[in-house]
């Protein structure tokens, strides 16, 4: 054996030397499934050994969920979101809902929200455009 070749969804990421026993894979998205497999490699490519089966693995986090507005009258809007896709042993503490004007870049923070709710109402917007985003305060990531 001269090198190993590491497969991640059937493309090679990494080549490493015969004596290479670890690899790290940084480049994750929370919640995305990935296929790890390993072929060990010789001079004589006819001889090299088949690549592995795959070791399927979700990646830790949370994928965060959409938001969408469902009303929108009398300066009242109202948001909603999801449940999030969580993996591994993250666990939500709270949810914020965060406001940016476009034209001044002040924000608007409402609440936190128990990890349960999943709706909210803003009733302090001004006129103009707003950003909206969803803060998730999570803990366990590790």
């Amino acid at each position: 054996v001269i090198a190993y070749k590491i497969y991640i969804d059937g493309k090679v990421e990494a080549v490493l030397s015969a004596d290479q026993q670890i690899f790290t894979y940084s480049k994750g998205e929370s919640g995305k499934e990935y296929n790890f497999q390993v072929q060990a490699m010789t001079a004589d490519e006819t001889l090299a050994s088949p690549i592995s089966p795959p070791v399927k693995i979700t990646w830790p986090g949370i994928k965060l969920p959409g938001l969408r507005i469902t009303d929108n009258e009398n300066g009242i809007v109202r948001v909603a979101w999801a449940d999030p896709i969580i993996s591994g042993n993250c666990k939500i503490s709270f949810y914020r809902v965060i406001a940016e004007s476009e034209q001044s870049g002040q924000t608007i923070a409402v609440g936190p929200f128990e990890s349960h709710v999943r709706d909210c109402e803003i009733t302090s917007l001004g006129e103009g455009r707003y950003k909206l985003f969803l803060e998730i305060n999570a803990y366990g990531l590790t």
